[in-house]
């Protein structure tokens, strides 16, 4: 039945199929999330500040797409980021997720390309939106303040609180820390109304880690009370699968790993561990590190002519780069660059003009046409690339943050004594350079993804391209050009997952 997906929560379509991965979470975490929070623990890996790492090579490239395609130029083509119209710079109108997922994007895109019109505009939004905030440290459109149960509906800020962060540590502009102290002030200062319910209550996790960053920065005890407050009153994600939506499971599973800082729990870690093995064991059965959910996974939809959405994606990798940092586990980044390397370049057209809402890995016509047999949920058509303002409207506001966070908000090994170096060619695999990464990366259970070799086999890899290489183990893994051993058989495109020129592209 197509389903609306700014109406599951209203319907109750969120509760659909939970039951049926429910029974792998193991209950024995409950009693640990009573712990109150005290001063968070130290990450496995420190993050390095936005800024310290310059891309190089095809990754370079890919900003340079994306800084002159959809993400960079959208506000040419998306009427939600009218500067003169929106609420978030003009309070008495309207607004809500799309300028905040689009900036959390376009302010790091700028970083990373050091382009100076965009770190111009970037700054005249962020200092539009800082002038908005009021006295009791509410900001933005004044319309979400009584938008969710009589109160805030929090769930669009915690995306541009995101923005506002890497603004901060690239520039050092200090009104920043004090803005994100009044507004989580105003925050701490609601009921559970503003926590248990709607979007917000599944995506509990951004808030966390905002929080842990500001607490750092100020200590400000009421952090760890708030902190609290979106663990307890948020959705349950420790021993129960609150919802089939993709977004919400991409975002929400990686919640009680982030508690756990506050906590020690063990426990709450591992609650982690098992979501995604239960979710990926039952709908992760594609190659590319997604699972099938269009909108939310279903059983009996699980092969590969199922889809991941586009904000499920980049929201998967941001949440393994978190656990990366956090853990120190590198099964998390390997997540991330299954991901990175082979679903996320197939979510866009070549030129980067252009997305489609949901990227499958076996469907072969991308044409702007509802799919017929029930093969995805929602009733509207969703697999022609294009800059889809109406159409997907989340998706491609959304997924600009995807190749800057993944690039260019490195891990160094600062508070672990675990990482080793990693083989030369595979250390700069991703573009970034090498100094910036300290030499140091945590300790990877592989090294080249085709030959094993933990010492160089061949070209480096900043003048590689990444290609699909299905079915050579149990995950699929990124294969590299540059490798001397890899078969000529081997070498895919990325058109094993549709990526081909689409005539409706503009």
């Amino acid at each position: 039945m197509p389903l609306d997906r700014r109406r599951f929560l209203r319907t109750g379509a969120l509760t659909l199929g939970a039951p049926a991965l429910a029974g792998h979470l193991a209950p024995a975490a409950v009693a640990s999330t009573a712990r109150r929070p005290r001063a968070p623990l130290p990450d496995s890996f420190d993050r390095l500040p936005s800024g310290s790492v310059s891309p190089r090579g095809w990754l370079a490239e890919q900003l340079r797409l994306q800084l002159h395609g959809l993400c960079g130029r959208y506000e040419e083509r998306s009427h939600f980021l009218d500067f003169d119209t929106t609420g978030w710079t003009h309070p008495d109108r309207g607004g809500w997720e799309e300028v905040p997922y689009w900036l959390r994007g376009y302010v790091p895109l700028a970083v990373a390309t050091r382009d100076q019109a965009a770190l111009a505009n970037s700054r005249k939004w962020i200092d539009a939106i800082l002038a908005t905030q009021q006295s009791d440290g509410f900001f933005g459109p004044r319309s979400l303040r009584t938008q969710l149960n009589g109160g805030p509906d929090f769930w669009p800020f915690l995306p541009l609180l995101m923005a506002l962060r890497t603004h901060e540590e690239f520039t050092g502009d200090e009104r920043v820390v004090p803005f994100l102290t009044r507004f989580l002030s105003f925050m701490n200062a609601q009921g559970p109304g503003a926590f248990d319910s709607s979007w917000v209550s599944y995506r509990w996790g951004d808030g966390l880690d905002t929080a842990i960053w500001l607490y750092r920065r100020t200590g400000e005890a009421f952090l760890l009370d708030l902190a609290r407050k979106m663990h307890t009153y948020g959705a349950n994600w420790v021993d129960n699968l609150p919802s089939p939506h993709n977004v919400n499971i991409a975002q929400g599973f990686r919640e009680p790993t982030q508690y756990a800082q506050l906590t020690g729990s063990a426990e709450l870690r591992q609650a982690t561990y098992r979501t995604y093995a239960s979710v990926l064991g039952a709908y992760g059965q594609f190659p590319g590190g997604g699972f099938a959910g269009d909108e939310n996974y279903r059983p009996g939809f699980g092969d590969p002519r199922q889809g991941f959405e586009t904000c499920g994606i980049v929201e998967f990798m941001a949440s393994h780069e978190l656990l990366t940092r956090i853990t120190g586990d590198p099964v998390w980044a390997d997540r991330c660059e299954d991901l990175a390397f082979n679903m996320l370049p197939a979510a866009l057209d070549p030129q980067g003009t252009g997305t489609h809402y949901i990227t499958s890995a076996n469907t072969i016509d991308l044409n702007n046409a509802v799919k017929s047999q029930g093969q995805f949920q929602n009733g509207f058509a969703m697999q022609s690339y294009q800059p889809g303002v109406d159409q997907y409207r989340c998706c491609p506001h959304n997924y600009g943050m995807g190749w800057p966070y993944c690039g260019t908000c490195a891990p160094t090994s600062a508070t672990s004594t675990r990482a080793r170096r990693a083989p030369p060619h595979c250390a700069t695999s991703s573009g970034a350079t090498r100094s910036a990464w300290s030499g140091r990366w945590p300790s990877w259970r592989s090294g080249c993804a085709i030959c094993g070799s933990r010492r160089t086999c061949g070209t480096r890899a900043s003048a590689a391209t990444p290609t699909l290489s299905a079915g050579r183990s149990k995950r699929s893994r990124t294969s590299w050009t540059h490798c001397e051993k890899q078969p000529a058989s081997s070498k895919k495109s990325t058109a094993v997952h549709g990526r081909q020129d689409d005539p409706r592209v503009h």
